[in-house]
């Protein structure tokens, strides 16, 4: 899409130039398999930090996990984290389906319980401050 337009203290009366409408945002590429255009359309910007603790404090605390699941658990996490960065503070799911019911109870669940790893904790734990 283009328009033209006139930028008042850039150009002089009567002269127009045309620029292409501002792009979309791009969405972040997640890791591990997630569709981030429907993870952000699902999840709230507290529900992507809750889950992004909660698949980190399995990672860190689950018993009988594998090394390999932990890994995997923490790469969900980091896809959590990414899409929070993205979305930004105060984000809101703009299409809520109810399609993903399990991972909406655990996100509730989490953000009412004390337990969960925050996101500002865990980044503190690995390093990155």
């Amino acid at each position: 899409m283009k328009w033209k337009t006139r930028p008042r203290s850039l150009i002089a009366p009567g002269m127009e130039f045309t620029i292409d409408a501002m792009p979309k945002r791009e969405f972040p590429i997640l890791v591990h398999g997630g569709d981030a255009e429907r993870l952000s359309a699902e999840f709230d910007y507290d529900d992507m930090v809750a889950l992004s603790g909660l698949f980190r404090l399995w990672a860190l605390y689950g018993l009988r996990l594998s090394p390999e699941e932990r890994t995997e658990l923490i790469g969900y996490s980091a896809d959590y984290e990414a899409l929070v960065h993205w979305a930004g503070e105060g984000w809101r799911a703009a299409d809520p389906s109810g399609a993903m019911p399990m991972f909406t109870l655990l996100a509730r669940r989490a953000r009412n319980r004390s337990s969960v790893v925050k996101l500002e904790h865990a980044k503190h734990w690995l390093g990155r401050l």
